[in-house]
């Protein structure tokens, strides 16, 4: 009840945190030389935890100047509290517990500092790693599952985009004869613009359109440009959000226009085992919008 609601207290990150921590430290630790502190008690020692808490949470010059503001509360507690006086001061341990705090802060800032460092790098390696993963080896495109994570970082984003699902045409192509064909497609796409091979002879295509028309233009395009090229390529398109408000179906959509498409132009021949995955009435029809 008199607390911060669960949600805006995992809001305040852990150095955020550990910088009120330090603050807190450096108020009890000065209160309680105001009340108790005299030469040998060890109260002295209470004011590393805010030194190191602070130096953790920035790094080596505001854990320098933590110690700097530890030995100014010591000291200035055991003034104000009576016990001891100016001339009272013991000159030797004065400096000492002063390049303590210092060094202490500064120590554990400079590795705390690097720590995050080689932890930002090696997440930085880490997601290359996962970026390699979603690549195709042969084209170095993306695989069917960065084309999934593409597609829903792009719904998460509510801006129109279209699809493009293409299967080349005639015999089975060889790696170098894909990774050509990837080239042409690659070179016709806008720097937004994300391709991937999602099987041996089919690609898919993230396009920045509006429309199903606009996808279907680019998918003309494409084709008159690899068929120039001697790549038949044949494609099926679909729009987000007029065609699907999800990865599966958009790419039924796509798929279903692709098959309908090739089954007119009487480069698909199924066999019994696909014969069933189009309905010749309803992609015929899809074919011709």
């Amino acid at each position: 009840m008199f607390g911060l609601p669960g949600h805006r207290l995992r809001s305040i990150s852990v150095p955020e945190r550990m910088i009120v921590a330090s603050g807190v430290g450096f108020a009890t630790f000065f209160a309680l030389v105001i009340a108790y502190g005299r030469p040998g008690l060890g109260l002295s020692q209470c004011f590393y935890v805010p030194v190191v808490l602070a130096a953790l949470a920035t790094g080596p010059l505001v854990g320098g100047l933590a110690g700097v503001l530890a030995f100014t509360l010591y000291e200035g507690g055991v003034l104000l509290n009576g016990t001891v006086d100016w001339t009272s001061l013991d000159a030797a341990n004065t400096p000492i517990r002063l390049v303590s705090y210092v060094l202490a802060g500064a120590t554990v800032g400079y590795f705390a500092t690097q720590g995050r460092r080689m932890l930002a790098e090696s997440l930085h390696v880490l997601d290359d790693l996962l970026d390699l993963s979603r690549r195709d080896m042969v084209t170095a495109t993306l695989t069917s599952e960065g084309l999934e994570a593409s597609i829903n970082r792009r719904i998460g984003t509510k801006k129109p985009f279209g699809l493009l699902v293409g299967e080349t045409v005639g015999r089975r192509k060889r790696d170098d004869e894909l990774r050509r064909t990837a080239r042409l497609i690659s070179a016709q796409l806008h720097p937004d613009d994300q391709l991937a091979r999602l099987g041996p002879a089919r690609f898919a295509i993230l396009v920045s359109t509006r429309s199903p028309a606009r996808a279907r233009e680019t998918s003309e395009l494409l084709e008159r440009t690899l068929q120039a090229e001697g790549t038949p390529i044949t494609f099926g398109w679909a729009a987000y959000p007029q065609e699907g408000g999800e990865a599966l179906a958009l790419f039924g959509a796509a798929v279903d226009r692709l098959q309908a498409r090739r089954l007119i132009r009487g480069e698909w021949e199924p066999t019994a085992a696909s014969a069933e995955l189009v309905d010749e009435l309803p992609v015929a029809r899809i074919a011709n919008e």
